[in-house]
């Protein structure tokens, strides 16, 4: 079939159907919300738990291995995996994406509440659903060929976390939250120069822009 006589014998239903599609397009910009970041929900469910001044072993077997195995008893988890550190144990317990993320949460906060007997007194373990935007900016970790875990901890905490907390920039500014939308970006544009913030860094998938 020859395109250039189809189209000559058929002009006006062509244009008819390129108006329609047009207007198809300016109804779907209009009325679609419009984000850079999708909303996304991962069935993925990450417990904290903040176990003192244990030793990484004892917190692996008084408070990480509970946990996992209250957690493997759950329907729909397909993986749990577990990190036991310096008076940290954190117990990522993974689901089937069909399942619905907070009755993921509540099955865990059930399960957790069954353990808590078993654990440590003072362990309260913390769930929560695992979000791209809860994940932490700027991160730290150290390490010494010559303290142990628990004296890195203690430095941490004593000497690290006041100096940080003591930065005029850091104890003068305020958090927000904003969303992806336009919107949001635009909201988020009139803060920083409310702040009298002249350079900002994005990051995504390991990739900044400043």
């Amino acid at each position: 079939m020859d395109l250039g006589h189809f189209a000559q014998r058929h002009e006006k239903v062509l244009l008819f159907v390129v108006g329609v599609l047009a207007v198809m397009g300016v109804v779907a910009y209009i009325y679609t919300p419009q984000a850079i970041f999708p909303n996304m929900s991962f069935s993925r469910i990450d417990i904290v738990a903040d176990a003192g001044q244990l030793p990484p072993e004892q917190v692996r077997i008084a408070v990480t291995l509970p946990l996992e195995r209250a957690m493997q008893t759950l329907r729909s988890v397909t993986q749990v995996l577990s990190t036991s550190t310096q008076g940290s144990s954190e117990v990522v317990v993974s689901f089937d994406p069909q399942t619905d993320p907070r009755v993921d949460l509540e099955a865990v906060g059930q399960a957790i509440s069954q353990t808590r007997s078993l654990l440590p007194p003072g362990v309260d373990p913390i769930p929560f659903v695992a979000n791209p935007n809860s994940e932490p900016v700027l991160s730290y970790g150290l390490v010494s060929t010559t303290l142990s875990e628990a004296l890195l901890r203690e430095f941490a905490e004593r000497t690290m976390v006041p100096a940080f907390a003591a930065l005029r920039q850091t104890a003068a500014a305020p958090v927000r939250r904003f969303g992806a939308n336009i919107c949001d970006l635009e909201a988020i544009a009139d803060w920083l120069r409310q702040c009298r913030v002249t350079t900002v860094a994005l990051e995504s998938t390991g990739v900044y822009w400043i």
